[in-house]
């Protein structure tokens, strides 16, 4: 029998107990009721409530098929949102650990598309100078094309045609602009290269008579007559009802790069798991040839670059290259491994690469290695 003069304390310690916070089972416990719930919020198109359920399911612990469902369903709900970088993220997470899935080129099209709508500014819907992020946009391509060379006959493939030509465009007309800029500048090398690059890499684009034009006048302004008749030749005899080109007054030229800037390489999340997957061969260009441009001494003895700097994340590799290109430079990102190489320049002799260096010392404090071009090939 409990004491009187205890009864207070028995009754304190009881009114604790029944007070105390229980503690919350692990989510393995609940992962079949998470996993029902998600599923129910999903089929009745409530997004937002799937996605907190889904997340909360440990897809290590469970049943591959189910786990393969979950991180779908991810996809899906975060892009019927309109989360485009989530969107990505699960996209990334689903084609890494599902590369053989049977129906990848929707997970394609929904990242390829996600890509497209963060590279598109709002309220905007074509002409010069919409891509907000080149990068992205480059990514965005490289979807689109991966998806039709695999999966030509998808019920996708026709959507994903359509917006791969506009960001073929749209990054066609983001480097005429930029070429233009450095030829309104002085940089005539710069804006040969960089219009030539639009011959090279988005032929068949609206963009390339006005690349010709860029590319006689620069031939002008640096004194190479003969080059620049040919130009305008092939300019007449393929689009013979562009405006005439106006001769540019040279100016002071200033140091550029020689030789056109090879297509960057974009990145693909999934290139490891899945395999390496080129682009498919734009479409045939109806361009008489050009003779080559500005050509530099042979190089096939030897050559140098400079590696400018090494990343793991291919964004940061991408953003050094635009911001190097903006400025005129010869940049490229190289994959190898794991890791992404920032390239500038190829010069046959050592001491102009060496000069190339002291310059983007001075201009953007990188401190790059020069290197011959065997060892980056």
């Amino acid at each position: 029998m409990v004491s009187i003069k205890f009864a207070p304390l028995v009754v304190l310690l009881c009114l604790l107990g029944a007070c105390a916070p229980v503690k919350p089972q692990p989510a393995e416990a609940n992962a079949p009721l998470l996993y029902q719930t998600a599923m129910e919020a999903f089929d009745r198109a409530d997004f937002a409530s799937a996605i907190k359920q889904l997340e909360l399911l440990d897809t290590d612990t469970s049943p591959d098929h189910q786990a393969e469902i979950v991180r779908l369903r991810l996809v899906l709900a975060n892009y019927e949102l309109g989360r485009h970088e989530n969107t990505i993220t699960a996209a990334n997470n689903f084609i890494r650990l599902s590369p053989q899935y049977s129906q990848l080129d929707q997970i394609l099209y929904l990242r390829g598309d996600s890509y497209y709508e963060i590279s598109q500014p709002p309220g905007e819907v074509g002409g010069k100078k919409t891509l907000q992020n080149t990068a992205v946009a480059q990514h965005g391509y490289r979807d689109f094309s991966t998806l039709l060379t695999r999966f030509p006959h998808s019920q996708h493939a026709p959507k994903a045609r359509l917006k791969s030509e506009r960001l073929r465009q749209q990054l066609a007309d983001y480097e005429l602009t930029v070429a233009e800029q450095h030829l309104n500048q002085g940089a005539y090398v710069s804006a040969a290269n960089r219009a030539r690059y639009v011959l090279e890499n988005y032929d068949a684009t609206p963009a390339v008579p006005a690349a010709l034009k860029v590319i006689a006048k620069a031939y002008d302004a640096l004194g190479l007559k003969m080059p620049a008749a040919n130009t305008r030749a092939v300019l007449e005899s393929n689009f013979p009802f562009a405006q005439p080109t106006a001769t540019v007054v040279p100016a002071a030229v200033q140091p550029g790069l020689l030789n056109p800037p090879p297509q960057p390489e974009v990145p693909d999340p999934s290139e490891t798991e899945t395999g390496r997957r080129e682009p498919p061969a734009p479409a045939k260009s109806t361009v008489t040839p050009l003779e080559p441009l500005l050509e530099a001494p042979a190089a096939s003895k030897q050559g140098w670059v400079l590696q400018i700097a090494s990343f793991k994340n291919p964004a940061n590799a991408n953003k050094l290259e635009n911001r190097l290109r903006d400025a005129g430079y010869s940049a490229s990102v190289l994959a190898r491994g794991p890791y992404y190489r920032v390239i500038v320049g190829s010069e046959p002799q050592r001491a102009s690469i060496d000069r190339l260096l002291l310059q983007l010392q001075k201009e953007f404090r990188l401190k790059g290695i020069v290197k011959p071009t065997s060892a980056v090939r």
